[in-house]
């Protein structure tokens, strides 16, 4: 693996999760670069088998948050920012990243229900409600009651990359 490929990767990772961090939102343009990106890397690099194991990751990636975005769990940026990192980390790579940044995005959830107390008491709530296979409607928040999951996937993804020694086709 190249570590130019890799920086790039980082670098849009990166950028991705300080929006999440600084507004709650991953900006369409970010997540589209992220994509693109990708998707000349593994065309440029690897080829037709390459790319389309990119895709696979892609699909992967968006398919694995479909149902909690379609739940409001979590916001559609989300999903997006998973398929992108999805092209660049292929299929088998992608369901790492997305079980490692779905725990680090829990352990932010946690954290910040633990400082807010009546957030406590609507996760005790919804988790009840969860369990029962009721219907749970997320109430509005502050920014500062909201979990960053971007920046939890963004962080889970670029762990798989470093922690499996770089991208499947760089």
């Amino acid at each position: 693996m190249t570590t130019p490929v890799l920086v790039v990767f980082a670098v849009g990772l990166g950028i991705a999760g300080a929006c999440d961090l600084k507004s709650r939102r991953l900006p369409n343009p970010v997540v589209l670069a992220l994509l693109v990106a990708g998707l000349v890397m593994r065309a440029s690099s690897a080829g037709p088998a390459a790319l389309g194991a990119g895709v696979a990751g892609t699909l992967i990636g968006a398919a694995l948050l479909s149902l909690p975005f379609a739940l409001h769990w979590i916001g559609g940026g989300d999903v997006k920012l998973l398929a992108a990192a999805g092209m660049w980390l292929g299929p088998a790579r992608t369901l790492e990243a997305a079980l490692v940044g779905l725990a680090l995005g829990g352990f932010l959830a946690l954290l910040i229900a633990l400082k807010h107390q009546t957030l406590r008491r609507e996760v005790a709530t919804n988790l009840l409600l969860a369990a029962s296979g009721a219907a749970i409607r997320p109430e509005p928040r502050a920014r500062a009651q909201t979990v960053p999951l971007g920046a939890a996937l963004a962080a889970g993804a670029l762990a798989v990359a470093l922690f499996e020694r770089g991208l499947p086709y760089a």
